[in-house]
This record gives C-alpha cells, structure tokens and sequence, in this order.
C-alpha cells in the first residue's frame, strides 16, 4: 500500500526499481537518424566515412584534417539537441566528446567542430566509453596504460596486506577481485587490437603483483600454479576472462588456515 505519493512531469526517479525501465522507455523515441548505441543515460553516435563523402588534407606533420560532405554527425547532434530540448532536458556540449578513428591513416585525423547549442565539442586525442579508452587508430596503448594505473591503490593495498601477515590465497582472492576484474574489464572488445609490447606490459604487472604475494618463490610459473592462476595474455587470447579459476581460489582458501 501507497501511504505517500509524488508526480514527476519530467525525467526519471533515480535510485529505484523500475527506474532503469522507465529511463528506458523515457528515451526510447530518440533516434538519430545515423547508428547509435544506448547504454544506460549515455547515448553514442556513430558513423563509417567513405572516401567519396570525405575530403582529406593534411593539416601538420603529425595530422590530417578531413572534411565531410553533408555532415550526417552534426545532423544527428542537432536533431539530439532538439529532441533533449523537447523533453525538457539539458544536452550538455561539455561533457560530449568526439574522437574520429582511422585504420588506414596513419596520422592523426582531425575534422570540424561538432556544435551543440551554439558550443563546440570538444575533439579529445582519446575518449572512454564504458570504461573503454579509445583512441584515433584503435590501438588501447590508452587503456592499458590507464587500467594499469587504476589498479595501483589496489597494489600498495597488497604490500600494506601482506606485511600485516595475510595468507598468500587470503592475498590472491584480493589480487582477483581488486586488481585482475581490472585489467581485463571488458577484455574481449580491446585485448585483440593491442601491441606486444602492452601484452608484455599487462603481463610483467601481474608478474610484480605475484612476486610480493609469494615472495619466496622467484619462478613465475610456479607462482601461478600456487596460487590457481594463468597468464593474464593466455586467458585473454583464449576468450577464457569468465572461466578464470576465481572458484578454484575460494575454494584452496576455505582449505588454508586464517592468516
């Protein structure tokens, strides 16, 4: 029974139950007229440039600015702008970025400002998208270097735990949880792009991670086997992220005494 009751004549509660539902149906007549993908409150557009729609010229040393014919972006911007402005919502310019991708130029590229509500948007050299980390050639060199980096409270965390007299299994459940759900968030959408030396880089991290967890065992194999774990680069390039032996973890470590 309903004892008190509000209405809303615009957006969505946040923080309830049905709300994810009722956003979903909020926004479920905005269709830019070009591919997008909703996710959530974040909408991204999205659109393939052909040569023959595109005039390329370079700009610098390092870039080349291509020019679109009959921008179907910026059509689709302002036809976002006008449908928030219709629904009595505020599309703000600054929190909306645009990042061109090229696979075959080798240069940066660069292309004309994007305007919403008379503002430029602004063209950053890298982008994240559900916690994905784009840049102009597809190359997560970004997105590696920033999962590493998140991750490295987590690791002081371990050395802090560790000298505190922590069970090394205690320890790997930790590294699983705080530090490994990191760095192969969402693994299958960017691992297969990147470069040896950033499978070497990820590699090497889990190496350090694993080395203050079992000090005394200096051979990394042996140290994964100890612990029920594999290489970071070996699940990655067999698609195994979900099937990683996280059950086999908890399990050795309702076996071992408390620390």
């Amino acid at each position: 029974m309903i004892k008190n009751s509000k209405s809303s004549k615009i957006g969505v509660p946040q923080g309830t139950i049905l709300g994810p539902l009722l956003w979903n149906v909020f926004v479920s007549d905005l269709s830019p007229l070009i591919k997008h993908i909703k996710y959530a409150d974040d909408t991204t557009l999205y659109h393939t440039v052909s040569k023959d729609n595109s005039t390329i010229s370079e700009s610098s040393a390092r870039h080349v600015k291509v020019t679109l014919h009959n921008d179907p972006l910026q059509n689709a911007a302002s036809y976002t702008a006008e449908w928030c402005s219709e629904n009595l919502m505020i599309l703000n310019a600054c929190k909306s970025h645009t990042r061109p991708i090229s696979f075959s130029l080798k240069k940066c590229v660069e292309t004309e400002s994007i305007i919403i509500n008379n503002l430029p948007i602004l063209d950053l050299n890298e982008v994240k998208l559900l916690g994905v980390t784009y840049d102009s050639h597809m190359k997560f060199t970004a997105h590696v270097n920033n999962v590493i980096s998140k991750s490295k409270p987590a690791f002081h965390a371990i050395v802090r735990l560790r000298k505190a007299g922590i069970s090394a299994q205690n320890l790997a459940l930790f590294y699983k949880a705080r530090i490994f759900s990191i760095l192969t968030y969402s693994a299958p959408s960017w691992y297969p792009y990147i470069t040896n030396n950033d499978e070497q880089k990820l590699e090497q991290y889990q190496r350090l991670c694993l080395k203050v967890i079992l000090p005394r065992i200096e051979n990394y194999d042996e140290q994964l086997g100890k612990l029920g774990l594999s290489e970071i680069n070996t699940l990655c390039r067999k698609g195994e992220i979900s099937e990683s032996p996280f059950k086999s973890l908890s399990a050795r470590s309702s076996e071992s005494s408390p620390p």
